[in-house]
């Protein structure tokens, strides 16, 4: 814990680091976005490949004893609807083979699929997000509501829940186009036709296993990352890109599970699974099927491209947010 003459430092120093204005918050937030989206998205089609076999394999005996009941006619609606598809993949070993098998089969450009919605979804949410999380910061900070120490767990959490509740339904989107490499129009109708037929919080399948995935890695990846910077308010880039590097990594193997839960949850829409009927089972229920019929490993799928992934993303985006502050601050100051 800080004593009061080091707390009341780091409030000074807090009011002369949030002196930026919210469009430059807004500017450096969204090209650090970008910057991430372009990078780390083949690294999200294979993690999310990987995981969604991991499905395949759980649910195997469910989707045929389900097929038993259901009639001929009601799959054929449900596949002219666009719901079901038949999707015929090589199964896939690992990471590198992943790499190597998905533009094999399906061209180079399949390992940006989802980057559209990815770009709709990461940009407007790291700006809400970082922007959130600053002015909780600072409030927090401010007026010492809090322990020092628990504001970066507090701030991250608060401000993550606010945008998973706004972007789960483009990420629901985006996780169907990865998974089953589906068209943007073929997405767009199968969510339409399952909005018709389980109303409109059908579009917030996965929220909860979201919200637990993503609370969690905020509360570890803030408290890790200001730890790690501790009074330095203005770190610079190699030091910001090392911060959050680490800190991601940690946070993502520490919360992988929860994102399996999440892309299984998400990757559902349209399977047989949900649309004849089958009861979609709980969250903790997905964790202990999971792990009774395929082990710890399964908990684990796509381990190392979410790391890949999750690692530099994270870098990129804390570097170049902080680095975009700084430079427009001093710009600022050069002016007066």
């Amino acid at each position: 814990m800080l004593s009061a003459i080091e707390l009341k430092s780091n409030v000074l120093s807090e009011k002369d680091f949030y002196s930026n204005t919210i469009s430059e918050q807004i500017i450096s937030s969204t090209i650090g976005s970008v910057l991430t989206a372009l990078i780390a998205t083949p690294f999200d089609v294979v993690k999310t490949r990987l995981q969604v076999q991991e499905r395949s394999h759980t649910h195997k005996s469910e989707f045929h004893s389900a097929l038993k009941k259901s009639s001929t006619e009601e799959l054929y609606q449900n596949e002219k609807r666009g719901l079901c598809r038949k999707v015929n993949r090589t199964h896939l070993k690992g990471t590198l083979d992943a790499f190597i098998q998905i533009p094999k089969q399906e061209g180079i450009r399949s390992l940006w699929s989802g980057l559209v919605p990815t770009l709709i979804i990461s940009v407007p949410s790291n700006v809400m997000y970082f922007t959130m999380y600053d002015q909780f910061r600072k409030k927090l900070i401010l007026n010492t509501v809090l322990p020092i120490g628990y504001v970066p767990i507090v701030a991250g959490v608060s401000a993550r829940m606010c945008t998973v509740t706004l972007v789960v339904p483009i990420e629901f989107l985006r996780t169907k186009v990865q998974s089953e490499k589906m068209k943007y129009s073929t997405a767009v109708s199968a969510l339409c036709s399952l909005v018709k037929q389980r109303g409109l919080f059908s579009l917030w399948h996965g929220w909860v296993p979201t919200i637990y995935r993503d609370v969690a890695f905020s509360g570890i990846y803030w408290s890790i990352y200001e730890q790690l910077k501790k009074s330095n308010t203005e770190p610079k880039f190699k030091e910001s890109f090392l911060y959050g590097f680490v800190a991601g990594i940690v946070s993502a193997i520490i919360t992988l599970p929860l994102d399996v839960i999440k892309t299984i949850r998400q990757s559902e829409l349209g399977d047989k699974f949900i649309t004849i009927g089958l009861k979609s089972p709980s969250t903790w229920s997905l964790l202990v099927a999971l792990y009774a019929k395929r082990g710890i490993k399964s908990l684990y799928a796509g381990i190392l491209p979410r790391v890949l992934k999750v690692g530099p993303a994270c870098a990129i985006m804390i570097s170049s947010y902080e680095t975009g502050k700084i430079y427009f601050k001093q710009k600022r100051n050069k002016g007066k």
